[in-house]
Order: C-alpha cells, then sequence, then structure tokens
C-alpha cells in the first residue's frame, strides 16, 4: 500500500513543483508596426497576441487599457511606439518585465508576424521570433505558434535550437510513448509529468511481476511431503503476489489509457499550416478522426490512417 501511494504521490510532488519553480513575469504588448497591412488588422493581431498570451498561462499580460491609463497621465500615447528605447521606457512606467514589440508585414500574399521580447531593466532584446501565415485568415496559427515558441524560450524550457514546427504526424507518432507527444505540441510540464508517471507504473509493474513469477516458482517447486503450513503460506503468498501483479497491469494500463485521452481530446496542439504544405516525396503522415459505424444501433469510434506521400 506504502508502494503505491508514492506511486502517485511522486507525480503530484513534480507537478507543483514545476508549477511554482519560476514568477511568471509582467509582460505588455505594444501595438504591431503595419507595414503593407492597414492599421486595423495591426492591431487586430496585437489582441490576438496579447489573448494567447494569457491563455499560454506563464505570463502576467498587463491589459491594453491599463497602459493607456498610465500613458494618457504622462501624456503619451502608445501608438507609435516601435522601437527598443521606447519600449524600454514605457516598461518601466507600468512596472513591466518584458514588453513585446514587433510589426506584421506582407510578402505576396503572405503574412508575416515578427515579434521581438525587450527586457526592461536590460534594456536588451531577448528574443525574438516570425511566422508567416499564407493567408489573412490563417494567421491566428501564426499568432499561436510565435506564442508557444516564446513561452517555451522565456521559460527557459526550449531554446533556439529547439524550436519547430508542430505536425499532426509527428504528434501522433511520437504519443505512442506517454508524455512525448505533449512535450513535442509544447506541453512540457505535462509531457514530463505524464511521462513520469507512466515510468514509475511500468516499474511497479515489473517489481510485481518478478515478484509473482517467483512466488509462484517457490510455491511449485515445494517437494512432496513438506508440511501443509509451509505449502498453505506459500500459496498464500503467491496468491498475493498474483494480485498485486494484476493491480499493477491495470495501473499501467490506466495510465496509458488516460495519455491518449489527454493527446486526443485536451491537449490539442495548434498544427503549422506552413508544413502540412512542404512535405515531401516518402513522407509518412498518420490521421486520427472520430467515426461513427451504422447499423441498428448507431456506434462511436476512431479511424486511424497510416499513410505515405508520392
Amino acid at each position: 500500500m506504502k508502494k503505491l501511494t508514492w506511486l502517485f504521490l511522486v507525480p503530484a510532488l513534480m507537478w507543483t513543483t514545476f508549477a511554482h519553480a519560476k514568477e511568471k513575469p509582467r509582460i505588455a504588448v505594444l501595438d504591431l508596426k503595419p507595414v503593407g497591412v492597414d492599421l486595423p488588422f495591426a492591431q487586430t493581431v496585437s489582441n490576438m497576441l496579447r489573448a494567447d498570451l494569457v491563455n499560454a498561462g506563464r505570463f502576467v499580460v498587463v491589459e491594453r487599457t491599463q497602459v493607456d491609463a498610465i500613458l494618457q497621465e504622462q501624456g503619451l500615447q502608445l501608438t507609435g511606439c516601435t522601437d527598443q528605447s521606447c519600449a524600454v521606457e514605457i516598461g518601466k512606467m507600468i512596472s513591466a518585465n518584458k514588453i513585446l514589440v514587433g510589426e506584421v508585414s506582407t510578402i505576396g500574399e503572405a503574412v508575416v508576424v515578427t515579434v521581438r521580447i525587450v527586457d526592461v531593466e536590460k534594456g536588451v532584446s531577448d528574443y525574438a521570433a516570425n511566422q508567416k501565415s499564407d493567408t489573412r485568415a490563417n494567421v491566428d496559427g501564426a499568432v499561436k505558434q510565435i506564442v508557444r515558441t516564446l513561452s517555451g524560450r522565456i521559460g527557459g524550457e526550449i531554446t533556439s535550437d529547439d524550436v519547430h514546427e508542430v505536425t499532426r504526424s509527428g504528434y501522433y507518432l511520437r504519443s505512442i510513448f506517454p508524455g512525448w507527444g505533449q512535450v513535442y505540441a509544447y506541453h512540457e510540464t505535462k509531457g514530463y509529468v505524464i511521462g513520469g508517471t507512466f515510468l514509475a507504473a511500468a516499474g511497479f509493474f515489473g517489481y510485481s511481476f518478478y515478484n509473482y513469477t517467483d512466488k509462484k516458482k517457490v510455491y511449485g517447486d515445494l517437494p512432496a511431503g513438506t508440511a501443509q503450513s509451509k505449502f498453505d503460506s506459500a500459496y498464500s503468498d503467491y496468491q498475493s503476489a498474483g494480485k498485486m501483479a494484476t493491480i499493477g497491469a491495470a495501473v499501467l494500463a490506466g495510465v496509458y489509457l488516460i495519455h491518449w485521452i489527454d493527446v486526443l481530446f485536451f491537449t490539442s496542439p495548434e498544427y503549422s499550416t506552413a508544413s502540412l504544405e512542404t512535405g515531401k516525396a516518402g513522407d509518412w503522415y498518420v490521421s486520427i478522426a472520430p467515426a461513427y459505424y451504422g447499423g441498428v444501433h448507431e456506434r462511436p469510434g476512431v479511424n486511424v490512417a497510416l499513410s505515405m506521400r508520392f
């Protein structure tokens, strides 16, 4: 029983440690500079950045109205402040740790969002990211990718070399091993907790199964003429070990099932639209989609397909 308690207590402690390891930085988003696009569109992209930074849960995002109110007291305005020195000055006024500045531009029909994170205390740009969207309608995907990248880099979980596009096939293939798919989709803490829990459950099952086979062997090797009390004791140990191994298998299967429920319904990564169009011959793809099978009683199911691009 104590071993089972530790099996679930350790992941909980890991989660608490990760969740409180670092204080959330206070960040303000200045309106992105429009380059080749209209001002209302640039402001819309700026609002998307603010909303996604809030949803990321890793920052204290200063509200636009609060920034405007402070600047109005100082006789300044937010519009037009896009350079580093202006960002640092505003950051000090609103007591922000980081300021996000950048621009929205175009390359043909594509929209490019480029941002920089300025450290107010140091007065330098710490991080930068850019993402291209094929159309205006898909710019929200580019914004979400930028926020994922910046969240990981500011949190110290990823570096510029770790930044990658999230593809559907890459996500589901990595999800075969619990936790790997979540880490790939930039849900690092969740991935580490799920992966660690699965390894702990696998270790417990391995130990309980080994103990079961050992007790079974001891019971089976008892010679004829052994005292009945010893037979009864060995049989009791054998049965208890069998029950523990069954519990271990059930826990392992349960963790794996919970992992796939999270993969299919909760992690919900934003796939890069660009990566879906740059496939080459020989690339493998995994598609998973809900399905409903007909008949007298319609029942839900899941279709899984593995395909290769020619």
